[in-house]
């Protein structure tokens, strides 16, 4: 790799250009896997920093995660008979889900 110098004064700066990094946010479980790396693992964390794929990484965890999420909360409400499936979702995973969201899992799951 060679680098580009550009002459300012009577210096020689090097011409350094960040990566572009994946302009979509993170959000819970992307966020997770952020502080666990900069926690736990802090020489994986300062390796991808300095390499500019720890945001990729984590945005792909985070869609790893998210479509977990989606097979377990259908398994879990294939188990509840289907009488009591609405009030299971509401139920169990109001902490979890907003409310806005428990008929979007409801609708996955009669597609099942």
């Amino acid at each position: 790799m060679e680098l580009e110098y550009i002459k300012s004064g009577d210096y020689l700066i090097p011409n350094l250009i960040a990566n572009n990094e994946p302009s979509e946010p993170l959000t819970k479980y992307g966020l997770m896997r952020h502080t666990y790396l900069k926690e736990h693992k802090r020489g994986i964390y300062s390796g991808m920093l300095l390499e500019g794929t720890l945001k990729e990484h984590c945005l792909m965890i985070q869609k790893q995660a998210e479509e977990r999420m989606d097979v377990l909360v259908a398994q879990m409400c294939c188990a509840v008979s289907v009488e009591n499936l609405h009030s299971f979702i509401c139920e169990a995973f109001t902490p979890v889900i907003p409310s806005c969201l428990s008929s979007y899992y409801f609708e996955i799951l009669c597609e099942v």
